[in-house]
């Protein structure tokens, strides 16, 4: 039951973003994992994309997001930032896709990329899903599967 915003769309090969997008799914249970693969696959190496969590619209989420040039922040829509963005050595770089991970127990989300732990944050309630924005004309982000399990 994925819900797609912007200029998302689904394809054989799983969820293709060009420009600003995403898609995202209820989650049913209080404790839960999400995690997704995905990467840059079209325009200048810069897009940004990555994993939303909390999720009521697009003015009220958290996000995990990366680029290929290796940088990561964690912020929420209307600006609370947990990580500012910056440089960090587990994100593969270019076209590579990454993995990100968020594993939510007891309201706490524990915050993966690459198998590597970035952080803890407070989690609220809503869906989860994949977002991307590009910031050039010509940049797409496919993302090639997303898994979503309660504990």
């Amino acid at each position: 039951r994925w819900e797609t915003f912007g200029e998302a769309r689904f394809d054989g090969g799983g969820l293709v973003i060009a420009s600003t997008g995403g898609a995202v799914t209820p989650v049913e249970a209080a404790d839960f994992t999400f995690e997704a693969a995905g990467g840059q696959s079209a325009g200048a190496i810069g897009a940004v994309y990555g994993i939303v969590f909390g999720y009521q619209n697009e003015q009220d989420t958290m996000m995990v997001l990366i680029n290929g040039n290796g940088y990561v922040e964690v912020v929420a829509a209307d600006g609370k930032e947990w990580m500012a963005w910056q440089q960090w050595p587990n994100i593969l770089l270019g076209n590579e896709a990454n993995r990100l991970r968020v594993d939510v127990s007891g309201g706490e989300g524990l915050i993966r990329i690459n198998d590597e732990v970035l952080l803890r944050l407070p989690v609220g309630e809503g869906k989860v899903g994949v977002m991307a924005r590009g910031l050039e004309a010509g940049q797409e982000v496919r993302f090639g599967w997303a898994k979503l399990w309660g504990k």
